[in-house]
């Protein structure tokens, strides 16, 4: 059960109230209406938030994490052998 905004007086209602209870506006709760939550997309049927900038944010962890794993790690453990490896002779 979600919850969108009556129209008329703007406040939260459920998605399965037949009616809002406060201004008592027929019919406000229909199946695949949106609504904008503070900067985000909200649709009835599925409640999913769909943030632009919080996806490009998530993304961009994402790549941040890979380089570190694929290309950081690696030259440093290498840097590390070639050191000890010179240090050893």
């Amino acid at each position: 059960m979600a919850l969108i905004g009556c129209p008329d007086c703007g406040k939260d209602i459920s998605t399965a109230a037949p009616a809002c209870p406060w201004c008592g506006r027929p019919g406000v709760a229909r199946p695949g209406v949106t609504r904008a939550v503070q900067g985000a997309v909200q649709t009835t049927a599925g409640s999913k938030f769909l943030d632009p900038a919080e996806n490009a944010r998530g993304c961009l962890r994402i790549v941040l994490v890979l380089f570190i794993l694929l290309f950081v790690l690696p030259v440093g453990c290498i840097c590390i052998v070639v050191l000890a490896k010179s240090c050893a002779h």
